[in-house]
């Protein structure tokens, strides 16, 4: 499934209260760049994802979201939580991301795109796929905090307990 060339453009387009653009891509991922991501990690980016990378250009929603460079993907490593393997795609301002589980059955080449909050720890789906999500934020006037706070599906867990260090951090070495 691919993203609509009328909702691309509208990200073009749009301009925030400062006249200043909404999305200002920092560069556009080429074929290469992606599939060296995709190699690296061993998975399968969503369709819509590929199209925006190398369409639009990976860039910031408004200071709210910064797309990551294909070079900057990565799995989560957290043994023990629900989204551990996650491929995180993006963070926001707060720290808290926006995620893919490569594990997940591709339906039309989508995958569903998951919140991963640190506060309050958990995660939930942000939406069906990266190109609905895509769309929910055109449609929302590109208000991701709004978006995030409103997740229905959003499941607060506990921590992953951190292992304590048998020596202090100055004998470790």
């Amino acid at each position: 499934m691919l993203i609509e060339e009328s909702v691309l453009n509208k990200i073009v387009s749009a301009r925030n209260k400062r006249h200043n653009p909404v999305f200002v891509p920092r560069e556009k991922a080429s074929e290469f760049d992606l599939q060296d991501a995709m190699d690296k990690l061993g998975i399968r980016v969503p369709e819509s994802y590929a199209q925006f990378c190398a369409v639009l250009g990976v860039g910031d929603f408004n200071d709210d979201l910064r797309m990551f460079d294909p070079s900057e993907l990565y799995t989560f490593d957290m043994p023990g939580v629900e989204f551990d393997g996650f491929v995180a795609i993006s963070t926001d301002g707060l720290g808290n991301y926006l995620a893919f589980n490569p594990s997940e059955i591709a339906v039309e080449g989508e995958v569903a795109v998951y919140y991963c909050c640190h506060d309050p720890f958990g995660f939930g789906v942000a939406s069906t796929s990266f190109c609905n999500f895509v769309q929910q934020l055109v449609e929302n006037d590109f208000n991701y905090q709004e978006l995030m706070e409103n997740l229905s599906s959003f499941t607060e867990m506990e921590p992953p307990k951190v292992p304590q260090k048998s020596k202090p951090w100055w004998k470790v070495w």
